[in-house]
């Protein structure tokens, strides 16, 4: 099982670091343990931990949630 920087797991998930790290922040997504490596503490993601981030994730359009958005008008196609 391979464990990956959350700098990788970003870029596997399609966001940006900062991204990431706000979802992380929001308790958006679930967050794996942090772990001491070579004296530095990092978070190691899983490719479970990356499938259960991806899948909150797709519920988002552009990552953002839509909730709030208004509902566009259909379109009146003008009368030639």
């Amino acid at each position: 099982m391979a464990k990956h920087s959350t700098r990788e797991a970003a870029q596997l998930l399609g966001v940006s670091m900062a991204t990431i790290n706000r979802y992380v922040a929001l308790k958006t997504i679930p967050v794996p343990p942090l772990t001491q490596v070579g004296g530095v503490t990092v978070r190691l993601w899983s490719d479970r931990a990356i499938a259960k981030a991806r899948a909150i994730l797709g519920g988002f359009a552009d990552g953002r949630r839509t909730r709030h958005r208004k509902a566009k008008e259909p379109r009146r196609q003008s009368e030639r």
